[in-house]
């Protein structure tokens, strides 16, 4: 059986964070809650390689501390 559910892998984010940083872009991610997933500490591995790799680009993962995203409000300035 598969599971229903499953954490984001370093891997699969360090793809889609590089074809970003490769298109001049930096990122924000908003990362599931780490309490409740490993999907916050396995994007930060990926952003802590690729920052090494891009200095020149900026990526911030943030931890929602929530399950959803109802509720949960941030302010960007």
């Amino acid at each position: 059986m598969m599971p229903a559910t499953m954490a984001t892998n370093p891997e699969a984010s360090r793809e889609i964070f590089e074809s970003r940083l490769r298109e001049g872009y930096d990122i924000i991610h908003i990362s599931f809650s780490s309490a409740l997933s490993s999907s916050y500490q396995n994007t930060c591995v990926a952003a802590s390689e690729l920052n090494e790799e891009y200095p020149e680009h900026k990526i911030t993962v943030i931890d929602s501390l929530c399950a959803c995203g109802i509720g949960c409000n941030y302010k960007f300035s």
